[in-house]
């Protein structure tokens, strides 16, 4: 299946505004742990503990957020970091598991996050799967 250079381009620029628009919502549940943890029904205190780790990883998440939208303003040529992405949706999946599986957050209240995470990485990895072809393509195939 031959897909066009903007239609690939545009399915690349999805997938960055998707990632925009969760990581902006996960660095905001981060940056306020409060309002995280009421969003997720965690069985968890915002304790000092909880606060100074979850805020470092708040600042990665910004970081991450910005760097989807560095990437979107060249798709094809930055779309590894659709690839990265990925290994980063893996892990939050493993990580919502282990926070259903010790009884840190319910799983009605989880189960969505890790079924709309699961439909991204295929998403994305369909992206990665055309962005190469095309470029093959383009290359004669080498």
């Amino acid at each position: 299946m031959k897909i066009s250079k903007k239609k690939v381009i545009t399915l690349l620029r999805i997938g960055y505004w998707i990632g925009i628009v969760l990581d902006g919502l996960a660095f905001v549940q981060m940056a306020f742990p409060q309002i995280g943890l009421k969003m997720l029904k965690a069985k968890v205190e915002a304790g000092n503990e909880y606060v100074f780790a979850i805020n470092l990883a708040a600042g990665l998440m910004l970081a991450w957020t910005l760097l989807l939208f560095w990437a979107d303003r060249k798709p094809l040529e930055r779309k590894i970091i659709i690839l990265l992405t990925m290994i980063i949706i893996v892990w939050n999946i493993c990580t919502l598991i282990f926070g259903i599986r010790v009884n840190l957050v319910p799983m009605e209240t989880i189960l969505p996050q890790i079924v709309m995470a699961s439909l991204l990485l295929i998403y994305y990895a369909f992206c990665i799967i055309i962005s190469f072809r095309m470029e093959d393509e383009q290359d004669g195939g080498l």
